[in-house]
């Protein structure tokens, strides 16, 4: 498989405390990348440096050879996000009208992107009704947010806690959906504490004492 992302010498520190300490690691598309370890060790802060919503120290992060911050714009359009919060979303628009204005934005043709929008909502049990985001659930938001990482069809998702919120059926639907992502040959980046279920096409990250490291499985992971 072809190397999707390559972070290079990655260093973060806040304060007098240092989370990433000069990391070097190759990311294979065609898998979900799942990172881990205990609070406060770095997961989230290396996946908004690889999404570029959070600069290093040092270090660069490529996509497909090229330098993220020098081909900022580009990038954008080819990755999905889905934060751990749902600060990101408009509340005072509906589902819909999240997902079409950002869809508009990535400068989708209106016909297509109504037709994903329905889609996706409907894989998603969400109504396409007028209801205001700041009226949904925890868990409906956290539905909207996914719909909206794949609207635009990414190369990579970053999702963050992506479970978080969800109910049983819904977190099948979603890992479902992420696992055809990467059989499409696209790529996934994963902070989860609880691990997924179907572990096909998944490859496991400890971080550490600033480090990351491979691991066989996300028992290990937990025993670790």
């Amino acid at each position: 498989m072809k190397t999707e992302i390559k972070i290079e010498n990655i260093s973060k520190s806040f304060d007098t405390q240092q989370v990433l300490d000069h990391i070097t690691m190759d990311f294979q598309r065609g898998y979900i990348h799942l990172l881990n370890g205990n609070n406060g060790c770095g997961k989230s802060t290396m996946l908004k440096i690889m999404y570029g919503l959070m600069i290093p120290d040092e270090g660069t992060v490529y996509w497909n050879a090229k330098d993220i911050e020098k081909s900022r714009n580009e990038y954008l359009n080819h990755i999905g996000i889905v934060t751990a919060d749902d600060r990101s979303l408009y509340h005072k628009l509906s589902a819909y009208e999240n997902l079409y204005y950002i869809g508009r934005i990535q400068n989708i043709p209106k016909k297509e992107l109504d037709e994903r929008i329905v889609s996706l909502l409907d894989r998603l049990h969400l109504k396409n009704d007028k209801t205001l985001v700041e009226n949904f659930s925890t868990g409906m938001k956290k539905k909207v947010m996914v719909a909206r990482a794949f609207l635009n069809d990414p190369d990579i998702i970053f999702a963050d806690e992506v479970m978080n919120g969800l109910d049983k059926d819904t977190c099948m639907i979603v890992e479902d959906m992420l696992q055809e992502h990467v059989q499409n040959g696209n790529t996934v980046f994963l902070v989860s504490h609880t691990g997924i279920h179907n572990t096909n096409h998944v490859k496991n990250y400890l971080i550490e004492e600033g480090k990351i490291k491979n691991v066989e499985s996300f028992e290990e992971i937990s025993e670790g």
